[in-house]
């Protein structure tokens, strides 16, 4: 199971298609949608999962979920993503 991560730790940035936007983070990114300047923000680097690919072919559909939330929202703890 992939760790979680402390608030504080470095988070992923999000940048618009379109690259006339200044990166942001995952909850400004979440907040915004579409970026200013009409591109679709992607992260601004894709981490390498394979080593947790095996992992996550055996969890169902909400536990996947919130293990990819997880590694898009790195600054936010567990249970601050699962919160209702």
């Amino acid at each position: 199971m992939a760790p979680w991560l402390a608030v504080g730790s470095s988070g992923m940035r999000y940048v618009s298609t379109r690259g006339q936007t200044p990166p942001m983070g995952f909850s400004d990114a979440v907040l915004t949608g579409l970026a200013p300047d009409g591109g679709l923000l992607l992260p601004e680097t894709i981490p390498d999962v394979r080593d947790r690919l095996a992992h996550w072919r055996t969890l169902d559909y909400v536990a996947l979920a919130r293990e990819l939330i997880a590694e898009a929202a790195r600054r936010y703890t567990t249970a601050v993503l699962c919160a209702r």
